[in-house]
């Protein structure tokens, strides 16, 4: 998944001629964290936000970073985005609970407890995220939903 998103990241900012200065500044995040980004580095640690900030300021979905094939579509800035957590509904549909969930996910307890029991998933980090999606048997996307606020 690393690789797909850094191969979106870096392909978008070449079809706009973006560069990671430029990138930095759009988006607000760090040029190291940025660069990080482009030069696929682990992003284990990288933080949903932290790409939400990246494919805004590159003026495509997060989803679009997670996807080869939809990296052109565009969209109009929002003011403020929340991503409301969505595993206790898909464990509810899956009837797993939090303790069979830990038995098969290579998270640890008290973080699969944090990032379950939060109603928005803005600062759990990817990889986190990523091993849930995996256990429960879903695509990362299907962990959230997007919500829009002004």
């Amino acid at each position: 998944m690393n690789d797909i998103i850094q191969n979106n990241i870096k392909k978008i900012m070449d079809i706009n001629g973006v560069s990671i200065s430029e990138l930095s500044k759009r988006s607000g995040i760090d040029m190291g964290v940025i660069s990080r980004l482009v030069k696929r580095e682990d992003l284990s640690n990288t933080k949903l936000k932290v790409l939400d900030s990246v494919a805004d300021a590159l003026g495509v979905k997060l989803e679009d970073l997670y996807d080869e094939s939809s990296f052109l579509n565009k969209r109009n800035k929002v003011s403020f985005k929340i991503y409301k957590n969505k595993i206790k509904d898909i464990m509810e549909e899956k009837n797993i609970s939090i303790n069979e969930l830990s038995e098969i996910c290579p998270v640890i307890y008290p973080t699969l407890h944090r990032a379950i029991n939060r109603d928005e998933l803005n600062t759990t980090a990817l990889e986190t995220l990523s091993l849930i999606a995996d256990a429960l048997g879903v695509q990362i996307t299907d962990l959230y939903e997007e919500i829009i606020q002004d």
